[in-house]
């Protein structure tokens, strides 16, 4: 079965219960520690969440912003998942939020993005990239790689490698999980510098479940192209 085909498959089964799972080990809560800790979020930025799913880390997002008064903040999130983002959109109407735009999008296929989703301060990706194939992970960062500004960061929330990991990541979700070792080498491959981010303090438990990983697009390409050279090319 094809990588998207089962994605849809499971998480139009799985919508609240995967909801309820996150939130039950505190996931959300710790990311939005982590992104407040980290001053991710700055006024008059453009976000984009790929692979937004439900919007369980653009709803933290915009609570930051909304706190913080950055009322120029746009937020623009896609998924495969239509039932995903059906969920999320009753959340965006019920709050009567004029600055999340949402679409259906394979992050394998960037010429389904509109043409001005483009040059954001900021990608997040939580829950997305494991579903990809193995061999075509580092394809899909490259191509969120192509969305940032010169100077924007690609942020990843990755489930790590181990026994735990194993049994309710590939047994029960069907994805894919990675080593700290291995996602460096899949970040140098897409042109990025890699950078591990860990969670702190109280939710420093999530580390044994997850990577934080940060990415800056690299001075020099993997290819040797000067740096200007390589601008032309993201």
């Amino acid at each position: 079965m094809n990588y998207d085909v089962l994605a849809q498959k499971i998480y139009t089964a799985r919508t609240k219960l995967y909801h309820f799972f996150i939130h039950l080990v505190g996931y959300a809560r710790g990311v939005k520690k982590f992104m407040i800790n980290g001053n991710y979020i700055q006024s008059n930025m453009r976000i984009l969440d790929a692979g937004c799913g439900g919007g369980l880390v653009t709803k933290i997002m915009h609570h930051i912003a909304k706190k913080q008064r950055f009322t120029t903040v746009s937020f623009f999130g896609f998924d495969l998942t239509p039932a995903m983002l059906d969920y999320f959109r009753s959340w965006i109407t019920k709050k009567n939020i004029k600055n999340i735009s949402l679409a259906k999008i394979d992050v394998l296929k960037p010429k389904q993005l509109p043409p001005d989703w483009k040059n954001f301060d900021l990608v997040v990706v939580s829950g997305m990239l494991e579903h990809l194939p193995r061999h075509r992970i580092v394809e899909g960062i490259r191509n969120l790689k192509y969305l940032l500004k010169p100077d924007g960061t690609l942020l990843i929330f990755i489930c790590r490698k181990n026994w735990f990991a194993y049994w309710i990541i590939k047994k029960w979700w069907k994805a894919e999980t990675y080593t700290a070792q291995e996602m460096k080498a899949i970040m140098q491959d897409a042109g990025l510098i890699f950078s591990l981010k860990p969670f702190s303090g109280f939710y420093r438990y999530l580390n044994y479940w997850l990577h934080i990983i940060e990415g800056k697009k690299s001075w020099i390409s993997l290819s040797g192209l000067p740096f200007a050279v390589n601008l032309l090319l993201c």
